[in-house]
């Protein structure tokens, strides 16, 4: 018998899959990570995902409008200044990344 839980991780892996087949399995915690709590730093990524900073750094740069000056990204986050720390930057979701969240939660309903 399978676990409701690996039923419904698996459905929105083959859901994330059907949508951006390049899409590896750290980004898609990346995204579930923001989703979860929006206005997370790489660093806060990197503690919550156990990824290392670099590899945090690439996924979320990835999920933005532009992965690298001349490398589309994914365009499901954005990045904001953080208003407390000048230096830092919090990524957040925006309409598109919002759009695919509401659909994966409504696909596992």
């Amino acid at each position: 018998m399978k676990h409701k839980a690996y039923l419904s991780i698996k459905h929105t892996v083959n859901l994330f899959r059907e949508i951006y087949p390049d899409f590896p399995l750290p980004m898609v915690l990346v995204l579930l990570e923001v989703a979860q709590d929006e206005g997370l730093t790489v660093s806060q990524v990197m503690k919550r995902t156990g990824l290392t900073q670099a590899s945090a750094s690439r996924h979320c740069r990835a999920l933005t409008q532009h992965k690298s000056p001349n490398v589309a990204g994914l365009d499901l986050c954005e990045w904001r200044d953080d208003p407390s720390d000048f230096r830092s930057k919090r990524l957040y979701l925006n309409s598109q990344g919002k759009e695919l969240i509401k659909k994966l939660e409504l696909a596992n309903l």
